[in-house]
């Protein structure tokens, strides 16, 4: 890297990120990285091949060039420390099948090649082998339990953190509700919430596609001044591709929670040593099209695709998307109990119901809030000015 050495410390990326490739050249290096991970994904590239395509770029680029030169730089921009799992899907049925490790083991096992087929998949009977899994159909996790560690570690104040209102005003996430009850539910010792966002990022101007889907995450017990800075952003999962399939993209992190539950980090704390921290998902953010997703109701243009009320909408002349209007008729709200219950039902009958098209992943999440904790789109609702048009009207 030019004019700069680095330790090996985690902040690598955080360091770099803000730098252009080139001095003459208007592209970041952390947007680069970006579009060189999608491509390394979208063409299963090996560790070799993406060595060679840095090499290539830092040729083109000159001795000024600030990309990665190598694969462990490269590697560095995610934790040097990070481990990172790959867990693959069935390429026809989109069913989970298992991690590389496993596979990797069970081949082993059975003494078969690479290109041999390793095992077939228990629901829809497609024969698969290590290698053909390679073909895009997977998805990275970057385990929760040691990021959390590292954050408390870097900074142990998180848990010393005031969440006790001292107003009614609302100031922050530990005025509401939703937090009080949950804080309620689990009692006196300490906790940690997370809030979780996941949204599609097209990575290339072509007629695939393509799109890199992460789950990001942060503390809410961090100081609103730090707490949405990018060293405090935990990156949980990486999916590329098409749209992800919730079920199986989220099943790493709920098992990853409940061990956190069964199997609770202890630290330090106020010079008590072993202190017991629970951990809980508070709040889900996303835009509307991937809550919809994420909750397995209706879009919000489909009839009933009001992720908080049971308004129909009402089709307009040759319209075939249902549109939503202030209303002096009142109508319920979705409430999580009711969620559920409907849930159950379209599962006994097989038919959307409601709106409900199916079980949200979500319920594995201990203690949360189906409808309360997914929160409304603040960008587009409010930054982008829906609500002003709404009051205006």
């Amino acid at each position: 890297m030019q004019g700069k050495s680095f330790d090996g410390n985690d902040d690598y990326f955080i360091e770099i990120s803000d730098q252009l490739i080139h001095p003459n050249l208007q592209c970041k290096i952390g947007d680069a990285i970006a579009m060189i991970l999608a491509y390394f994904l979208q063409h299963h590239l090996t560790w070799v091949a993406l060595e060679d395509l840095l090499k290539l770029f830092h040729n083109i680029l000159g001795d000024d060039s600030n990309l990665p030169k190598t694969k462990y730089f490269f590697k560095k921009c995610f934790g040097q420390n990070q481990q990172t799992i790959f867990h693959f899907y069935c390429k026809k049925c989109k069913m989970y099948i298992d991690t590389f490790d496993n596979l990797k083991s069970r081949q082993e096992e059975k003494n078969y090649q690479k290109d041999e087929t390793c095992d077939i998949c228990s629901v829809c009977g497609s024969a698969y082998s290590l290698k053909k899994m390679n073909d895009g159909h997977f998805f990275i996790e970057l385990p929760l339990r040691e990021q959390i560690e590292k954050k408390l570690m870097e900074n142990p104040d998180i848990l010393n953190y005031n969440t006790k209102s001292s107003s009614s005003d609302m100031t922050d996430i530990f005025d509401g509700e939703l937090y009080k009850s949950l804080k309620s539910k689990v009692g006196s010792g300490p906790l940690i919430t997370l809030t979780l966002n996941t949204d599609g990022v097209r990575v290339f101007k072509s007629k695939r596609k393509a799109s890199l889907w992460p789950i990001q995450m942060f503390i809410n017990e961090v100081l609103p001044s730090k707490r949405f800075k990018q060293e405090n952003i935990i990156l949980n999962g990486i999916w590329f591709g098409t749209d992800p399939v919730f079920e199986i993209y989220l099943k790493p992190l709920i098992n990853e929670l409940k061990n956190l539950e069964e199997n609770k980090i202890l630290v330090q704390n106020n010079n008590v040593d072993n202190v017991a921290v629970t951990v809980r998902v508070l709040f889900v953010s996303a835009d509307a099209p991937a809550r919809c997703k994420v909750l397995k109701l209706k879009q919000y243009n489909g009839e009933f695709g009001c992720t908080y009320c049971l308004h129909p909408g009402f089709m307009v002349g040759a319209s075939t998307t249902s549109k939503y209007t202030l209303s002096s008729e009142g109508y319920s709200l979705r409430t999580h109990a009711s969620t559920v219950a409907l849930m159950k039902t379209m599962l006994s009958t097989g038919k959307e119901i409601l709106g409900v098209m199916g079980v949200s992943p979500l319920i594995g999440f201990k203690d949360y809030d189906l409808i309360l904790g997914t929160t409304i789109d603040y960008m587009h609702c409010v930054l982008e000015g829906f609500f002003v048009i709404i009051n205006y009207l």
